[in-house]
């Protein structure tokens, strides 16, 4: 359990403690799958856009809008974007965390890879469609597409590298910002803000944690539970100050010896 004092923890299917609208889980917890499958959604949802739009205001019914969409390239942006999400999220993993740094390399990557799938993607699905009409499968065929969508295309890699680079890095640094500008932590409090219950005493009425270092402090049972409930309400900073104005006060005591390891 990662924080034994905060009662929202005691869920182990909560997210960010549930206080999303506080806390990103940007600490490897996020499935992989998901920014995958995120990447695909966006790909393709941007793709049929790119082509329904511009046959607007046509003259064409909904039903004619979407029969002109190719959808090969629909599914070769999903699978790009599938290719992006998943290095993007292995890469951070990797990492231990997203920097500028590594969002702008891992972009770059994943928008190679990204494309590279899309090539292949657009000409595996032209070729399942000439094969479903009974033209079979031809080899240079599917090379030849996949090669006029950019497959193995030294400038298109290029362009996907410049561009994946360059979103990634506007990415991040837009979320720094926000991050900044509306006061919302980046991640979850550090550890030393998160005390470690070590006993209860309800005889004594006194609980024992562990708040820093080895060192064990003793707390009355009433000012622990006043400390939960700043926790829960309020976030670990004032939790935390309530609980240094305890010891600062008295009420709060520290054990003679350090707790041993």
């Amino acid at each position: 359990m990662p924080a034994p004092l905060n009662p929202q923890a005691l869920n182990r299917y909560s997210y960010v403690y549930n206080r999303p609208h506080l806390y990103i889980d940007d600490d490897g917890h996020l499935p992989l799958i998901v920014t995958a499958l995120i990447g695909a959604a966006v790909g393709f949802t941007v793709n049929v856009g790119w082509q329904v739009v511009p046959r607007i205001g046509k003259g064409l019914t909904v039903e004619q809008v979407f029969a002109q969409v190719h959808w090969g390239q629909a599914a070769g942006s999903a699978a790009g974007g599938f290719v992006m999400g998943l290095t993007l999220g292995l890469g951070t993993a990797a990492v231990g965390g997203a920097t500028l740094s590594s969002s702008t390399v891992f972009g770059a990557w994943g928008a190679i890879f990204g494309g590279q799938a899309a090539a292949l993607t657009e000409a595996g699905y032209d070729e399942a469609v000439a094969m479903l009409n009974g033209a079979g499968f031809e080899g240079t065929r599917f090379l030849d597409t996949a090669t006029a969508c950019g497959f193995l295309d030294p400038a298109t890699v290029l362009v996907d590298a410049a561009s994946g680079g360059f979103a990634a890095g506007v990415g991040y640094g837009l979320s720094a910002v926000a991050s900044t500008r509306l006061n919302i932590p980046r991640s979850l409090p550090p550890d030393e803000l998160v005390p470690r219950i070590v006993a209860f005493m309800p005889n004594q009425g006194m609980v024992m944690i562990e708040y820093t270092g080895a060192r064990v402090l003793m707390i009355p049972m009433s000012s622990f539970e006043q400390m939960m409930q700043y926790t829960t309400e309020f976030g670990y900073e004032n939790a935390r100050s309530f609980l240094e104005e305890l010891i600062q006060t008295g009420v709060a005591i520290w054990a003679n010896e350090p707790l041993e390891q």
